[in-house]
């Protein structure tokens, strides 16, 4: 969070250490209007602080690299950080302002999430409906039968990696990491288009001879048997 100088002498001192022309650094009284213009975005960045951890450490976070913990606990420094400097400006004006009197929220242990099993939840349903896709298995099916030069090949295992990626989530329960699998939308987009440019390059090598025909994709009652444990490997 951005600190406002709070003392015009220290203003001033610091327009010197860094050569600011003179005729660029602010009266007293254009300095004073400023330091009020800041302090006032400052009480409604507060507000807004304390809105957003209530929010969060109701709803959880979204970020897939802290806990709701860790992500809560950085909106508090931020709170306390602005809080510091209200009170020395009240401390040098004399203005007390009304937000000082809000307590802190309190520090979260590290580890603590929000909603774990929601969690859980949401990416064992996106996993699941990748693997039931008749893409995903149009996929498992014929990618390898591209040859290794071909950039189509490539594509097509990073996606499959990242399914797999989201069922060693699950099984690890790794919930951060599980909170950017609420929504299998993207993945299933993705296993889409792979597909489209698999049957288009295997079409063409065929025509080439350089494949054999394409093979079908599994039967869907098959493929609706599939286990969480029996896909991992």
């Amino acid at each position: 969070m951005e600190v406002i100088i709070i003392d015009y002498a220290e203003y001033v001192s610091q327009c010197q250490r860094r050569e600011v022309p003179t005729d660029r650094i602010l009266t007293e009284d254009e300095f004073l209007e400023e330091r009020e213009q800041e302090i006032s975005k400052l009480v409604l960045r507060l507000e807004a602080l304390y809105l957003e951890w209530s929010y969060c450490r109701e709803e959880g976070t979204t970020s897939p690299r802290w806990t709701d913990g860790e992500e809560l606990n950085f909106i508090r420094r931020k709170i306390e950080q602005g809080k510091r400097q209200l009170e020395v400006y009240s401390q040098n004006t004399g203005e007390f302002i009304e937000i000082c009197r809000k307590e802190l929220p309190p520090v979260m242990p590290v580890y603590f999430m929000v909603a774990p099993e929601k969690i859980l939840e949401q990416a064992e349903v996106t996993w699941k409906q990748c693997v039931e896709s008749k893409s995903y298995h149009y996929i498992i099916c014929n990618y390898k039968r591209i040859p290794v030069q071909y950039e189509e090949r490539h594509i097509a295992e990073g996606i499959l990696d990242k399914i797999r990626q989201i069922q060693k989530s699950i099984k690890y329960r790794s919930y951060v990491r599980l909170k950017k699998y609420d929504d299998s939308k993207p993945y299933i987009e993705m296993l889409q288009a792979s597909e489209k440019r698999i049957e288009a390059l295997l079409a063409e090598l065929e025509e080439m001879g350089e494949v054999e025909p394409i093979q079908p994709p599994i039967k869907k009652e098959k493929y609706q048997q599939l286990r969480l444990q029996d896909m991992v490997q």
